[in-house]
Parts: structure tokens; sequence; C-alpha cells
């Protein structure tokens, strides 16, 4: 006996899409329910979060290659957590207090980037807000590739790897 997972197009969810999927709404703890808006081809891009249904079905029909998926229920968002910091080796440091924005600077200080944290009780821009950053070879082999591991597979992985390491990284 089998059963199938359809987004809103009436096709069929592949594992990869509903691992993708459910990893997004894991972003929007504390939120009654969400559906989310991704890109229908590998690797399942999220496009948007809404926490209606009718928006979720306009931004998707803006284009072809979207659907959304929805309703899930993300769960309760942890009360009193901030953040964590990790420095090299396995010690991790909690923030003392909610962060909203994240800005980067060169060895110049000349500004990088400027990151948005998705604000606690907002659902998150999932094409802008930041969850995560890794800035050494270290980072991305301990936690993103295991991460791509699971959610979009081995080959994904490697790929993405190579992409962000070079080819000659081991």
């Amino acid at each position: 006996m089998g059963f199938s997972i359809k987004s809103s197009d009436g096709k069929p969810l592949s594992e990869e899409a509903l691992r993708r999927l459910i990893e997004v709404a894991d972003g929007c703890q504390g939120q009654p329910q969400v559906w989310i808006v991704f890109k229908t081809a590998f690797p399942y891009q999220a496009v948007s979060v809404h926490s209606t249904e009718p928006p979720a079905k306009a931004a998707a029909q803006a284009a072809s290659d979207l659907s959304y998926f929805g309703p899930m229920v993300p769960g309760a968002a942890p009360a009193g957590f901030f953040g964590l910091r990790k420095v090299t080796g396995t010690t991790f440091y909690p923030l003392p207090g909610q962060v909203a924005t994240v800005v980067l600077l060169d060895n110049k200080g000349k500004e990088v980037a400027s990151l948005r944290v998705t604000p606690p009780g907002e659902l998150p821009d999932v094409q802008n807000d930041i969850e995560a950053l890794m800035f050494t070879p270290s980072s991305i082999d301990k936690y993103a590739i295991p991460y791509l591991s699971k959610v979009l597979g081995v080959a994904f992985a490697a790929e993405q790897r190579a992409q962000w390491l070079g080819s000659g990284a081991r």
C-alpha cells in the first residue's frame, strides 16, 4: 500500500521536495500554520512563506515553475532563545539578547553585507533573511554538507561543496 503527498498543482511531491518544505516550515516555528511557495524543479527552492492560503496561491500563479504546499504546522517557538555563537572547536556561547541584523565588514572595515534575522513571531523572507552563517571550510564540512546530504542527497551536497570550496577541496 502506498500514498502520495501532492502540491497545489496536484502533482505528487518527491521525497526531496517534501524534505525541503519541512525544513522551511521548521524555520517558521511559532506560526500557527504556513503555506510554502516553491520551485517545482530540483532543488525545490523556497520562494516565499505565507500564513494563509490565498496569498500563497497568488504567489504560485506568478510563474509556471512554482507551486505551493500547506498548511504545515511548524510547532511552538522556544521561549527566550536568542541564538548561539560558536567559536573554533566545540564551544557555544548563548547570545544575551535578540539579534535583528548581522553586519559583515571586510578587513578594512567596509560593509560587505547587512543581513536581517527574522524577528520572533514574523514569517521569514526565505529569499533574504538569514538563519545561519558559516565562515570556514570546517563549518561547511561539519554543518552544511551533512545537512544538504540529508535533505537533498549526497550528489547535490558534493556539487555544492565543490562550488563553494573549489573542486580541489577535500
